[in-house]
């Protein structure tokens, strides 16, 4: 004969039999009458069922508190992460868009009859100074005979300065000449040396010398700042010195260009990083978001997914109700069932 044990609810074979083979040997199968109460008079202490309904019980909030936990750190890391970075570059040394600007200085500019223009046709060179001399070499670069007047100054290192010495010369296509002053030589003792060399051009029959200004070559602006170079980080095309600042976010010359692997193309406006947005969150392209369905610009929950949700956590009730029913009332789950 087969029967339930009245304690645990286990099975017992034989006949006669009230409870299983752990149960006689306990306390409460040893004491507990048939009317469910201790042959001293006292109440029965918890049985093996109840007990076990508990531990249920308990385990079953723990494991459920674990997860909500789990689900609100990782929603708190994920928004952490999300937190816009500040990225603080620095200031390029070089700038590789340049333009010329007006200075308030003069210079001499010298013309040719077909209207090429000339600045500063010849080059000082090989300055040499020495007992009783100095001399330099003055090179003509272009091809025309160019009018000069020159200026300099000769030092003696015994203490005597000739400050202004003046000589004109016309210097031949392509010529070098060189100017040599001896005017120390009666000097017996020390060196002599020459500085402040300045060239003044006239014109002749081949140039016509002009005054200009100096221009002088300056990094070019672009919205009120310094241009950025290619290659460097920007957020719309007149910060780029190359006027396009392309999809991915950076200075270059084309706009539309491949993203890098972990960023996707973003209807050939931007590069963006797939799954960062919360529902909640505002997108530009639905993938952005970590659902990966939005709607009307906000990411959302899908459907599908909701109804999931919303099973799982009627389920969860259901049980935790059931537990607490059962440890309370101190029924066996089997005996529940089939009741």
């Amino acid at each position: 004969m087969v029967r339930e044990c009245e304690v645990c609810g286990g099975i017992i074979r034989g006949a006669g039999k009230k409870y299983c083979s752990y149960c006689r040997n306990s306390r409460e199968a040893k004491e507990q009458s048939y009317d469910g109460v201790y042959s001293n008079g006292t109440e029965p202490l918890p049985t093996n069922k109840s007990y076990g309904l508990f531990v249920v019980l308990i385990l079953f909030i723990l494991i459920g508190s674990i997860v909500v936990f789990n689900i609100a750190g990782n929603k708190a890391d994920s928004e952490l992460d999300n937190t816009t970075n500040l990225i603080v570059s620095s200031t390029n040394e070089s700038c590789q868009y340049k333009e010329l600007k007006e200075t308030s200085e003069f210079i001499q500019v010298l013309y040719d009859k077909q209207g090429n223009r000339y600045e500063n046709p010849v080059e000082i060179k090989n300055i040499a100074g020495g007992q009783g001399r100095i001399s330099f070499d003055l090179v003509n670069k272009i091809p025309l005979s160019v009018s000069v007047k020159v200026n300099y100054e000769i030092s003696h290192s015994g203490g005597t300065f000739w400050p202004n010495n003046e000589e004109f010369h016309d210097i031949k296509p392509l010529e070098t000449i060189t100017i040599v002053n001896t005017g120390t030589s009666g000097i017996l003792y020390g060196t002599s040396s020459v500085g402040n060399i300045r060239i003044t051009y006239l014109s002749n029959n081949d140039l016509e010398v002009k005054p200009e200004k100096k221009k002088e070559e300056i990094c070019k602006l672009c919205n009120g700042e310094v241009c950025l170079n290619d290659g460097i980080e920007c957020n719309i095309d007149v910060e780029c010195g190359s006027g396009v600042c392309n999809i991915a976010g950076y200075c270059g010359s084309q706009k539309v260009i491949d993203c890098s692997e972990d960023l996707q193309n973003c209807n050939n406006q931007s590069c963006l990083e797939p799954k960062i947005k919360e529902k909640g969150q505002s997108y530009s392209c639905e993938f952005e978001c970590k659902s990966g369905y939005g709607k009307d610009g906000i990411c959302s929950t899908p459907l599908k997914e909701k109804v999931l949700k919303w099973f799982i956590l009627i389920i969860f009730v259901v049980i935790l109700i059931l537990v607490i029913y059962l440890t309370l009332t101190g029924k066996n789950l089997f005996k529940f069932f089939r009741s």
